[in-house]
């Protein structure tokens, strides 16, 4: 029962990336439910987690993060994704997390930005969506910075809750 949450933690960031790819859109029931999930191991496992520490960590990065959206730079759903990612990795895997996060999402932000890579990267995306939701234009111009949320807020719930110490 210990491991139910954060997997469904790690699953709920990764269809949260996957929208974010192909839709450039984060559904908020999916950091709603990604908060609950938070909650629920909280209240079960209180030994496990210093819930106001938790939290405490996830007001600086929905502070950056919030910049970033009133700037126009970053959606509103990133914002939340990566506010709930940082309440999951706390003080334990709080820089752990922001440095995956950058890290791969320096990595993406220059394979979109390379000429030579940005054609591969759009028509990528275009073709995972099905044509549905980007144009070729769209899936160039925008970097869904949902996925590098998703893999360091994986990274860190894999380091803080599901490796054996």
């Amino acid at each position: 029962m210990t491991i139910f949450c954060p997997v469904l933690a790690i699953l709920l960031l990764f269809a949260a990336a996957y929208t974010d790819l192909i839709e450039r859109k984060i559904r908020n029931w999916k950091s709603v439910a990604l908060l609950v999930c938070f909650f629920s191991y909280a209240a079960l496992f209180p030994q496990h987690v210093n819930f106001v520490e938790h939290f405490l960590w996830g007001v600086p990065v929905f502070l950056i993060f919030l910049g970033g959206f009133l700037l126009g730079k970053i959606g509103g759903g990133d914002v939340k994704l990566a506010t709930i990612s940082m309440i999951w990795a706390g003080p334990e895997n709080g820089l752990l997390f922001l440095t995956v996060m950058a890290l791969s999402g320096g990595i993406i932000g220059l394979i979109s930005i390379t000429p030579s890579l940005k054609y591969f990267w759009a028509n990528l995306q275009v073709r995972i969506g099905r044509n549905q939701y980007l144009t070729g234009q769209e899936a160039i111009e925008s970097v869904p910075y949902g996925i590098p949320i998703a893999i360091g807020g994986s990274i860190a719930v894999i380091n803080g809750y599901l490796v054996v110490s």
